[in-house]
């Protein structure tokens, strides 16, 4: 979220104000300023303006570091850079709210109420019931430590329990022990993974592209008359079928172009639900934090490539960077989350690199964190224990920066952000997009 204020012509601000003031997103007026006590105090020019970025600034164990002065910040718009006024460091559980009598931020539940927000996102439909026990598991232990004014929800998609951000641990805990893996074995005849499946899609949409086609006679439709096969199906084939076999060719791309199409309605339907975590979480005040658990996306990262999700995940992760969000994804990349099962295959059958279908089933969830200014972890030993303790220690502390934007930065727009630091060893977690509110 980004807020704004005003100094007046002889107001001058504490640490603890400035942080007050740019976290409720006022314009103070200098009568306001004026009964703020002055000791010891910096005072700035008449007339300046400025925004809140919040950010995070933690080390390589995911610690956050204090101690950082306004100097140590860079922060870019568009690519331009802008004058950091100040930096403060707000520990978890301080509040940042107004002094008492100020007017709550429009469309608030309580501009007073310091607690955060957590969501916990699960694509139920990416665990296996066996997998989905290990990861509410976890997720219950993550939800004990916090502290019990935080809010915390539960969304299960694309079916499953859902709960809206509350104190209630017991509500909270019922619904994630609720949780069941709802994944479905796709039964492939020629074990194609979910990067095979990417793979031929796309060099065939690359092959009918370039290739002339000629009728077939009797009123059929044209076919694309092939020099080549494509390097994705010949190893597939010479996995599967272990010859020439032209037919074999043939099965292989219509069993690829069915299995796209299919994989692509579920990664629709996951990202719909994406879409409507993040529509929840934005209707409440404050800074939030979505911690999504998933099995995996499969998703092309391939010109023609079939599941296609285009942008829509950075897209999402920019709505959720506009509600003072932060994504934590979460990808618990076990021997299940492949699409298609690996145990299906032949002893004496090559799989594809595994690496390779890490990526494309943890594209989306990357897009997603990354657009909203978070992280994403792949996780390949347990059920997310480590990284959840991870997100704790993150989010224990932030930064709140006073920067100040230049005339043609406030029409509203959403701009890109960059947060950088001058001292090493120091990861930055901040959104990558902006938006400056009109004067």
């Amino acid at each position: 979220m980004v807020m704004t204020g005003r100094r007046g012509n002889r107001g001058s601000w504490t640490a603890a104000g400035l942080v007050a003031a740019l976290a409720i997103g006022l314009s103070i007026s200098p009568d306001a300023q004026q009964s703020q006590p002055t000791p010891q105090q910096p005072t700035f020019r008449s007339g300046v303006d400025v925004i809140a970025v919040d950010v995070n600034a933690v080390d390589t164990d995911g610690n956050p570091i204090q101690g950082l002065l306004a100097e140590h910040f860079t922060v870019e718009i568009d690519g331009r850079r802008r004058r950091v006024v100040s930096a403060a460091f707000v520990p978890h559980g301080q509040s940042t709210a107004g002094p008492a009598g100020m007017p709550a931020e429009a469309g608030s539940l309580d501009a007073t109420d310091p607690s955060r927000v957590f969501m916990i996102a699960v694509d139920a439909s990416s665990f296996s019931v066996g997998d989905s026990r290990g990861v509410v598991a976890a997720a219950r232990d993550f939800v004990r430590q916090l502290p019990f004014d935080e809010r915390v929800g539960v969304y299960t998609f694309p079916l499953g329990p859902r709960v809206a951000p509350t104190t209630d641990r017991v509500a909270v805990g019922q619904s994630l022990e609720s949780i069941v893996g709802q994944k479905q074995s796709l039964r492939s005849r020629y074990n194609l993974t979910a990067s095979e499946v990417i793979d031929i899609n796309s060099e065939n949409a690359q092959l009918n592209s370039q290739l002339p086609v000629r009728g077939t006679g009797n009123n059929q439709p044209p076919v694309a008359l092939r020099g080549d096969e494509s390097e994705a199906i010949r190893r597939v084939q010479v996995r599967e079928c272990g010859t020439v076999d032209v037919r074999c060719v043939e099965d292989i791309r219509i069993e690829a172009s069915a299995m796209g199409f299919l994989l692509e309605g579920q990664l629709t339907e996951s990202m719909n639900g994406l879409s409507a975590v993040v529509q929840t979480v934005s209707q409440y005040p404050g800074r939030k934090t979505i911690v999504v658990l998933s099995g995996g996306m499969p998703a092309s990262d391939r010109p023609g490539g079939r599941p296609d999700g285009g942008d829509v995940a950075k897209t999402l992760g920019r709505e959720a960077a506009k509600a003072n969000a932060t994504i934590y994804s979460l990808f618990l990349d076990t021997g299940d989350s492949q699409a298609f099962s690996a145990e299906r295959r032949r002893v004496d059958r090559t799989p594809s690199p595994r690496l390779r279908d890490a990526t494309v089933l943890g594209r989306v969830l990357e897009d997603f964190a990354m657009g909203s200014g978070g992280a994403y972890m792949r996780i390949v030993i347990g059920s997310g224990e480590q990284a959840l303790a991870r997100v704790l220690r993150e989010t224990s502390g932030f930064y709140l920066l006073g920067v100040e934007p230049a005339a043609a930065d406030r029409d509203g727009r959403q701009r890109a952000l960059k947060v950088s630091v001058t001292r090493p060893g120091v990861t930055i977690r901040s959104r990558m997009w902006v938006t400056v509110p009109r004067r």
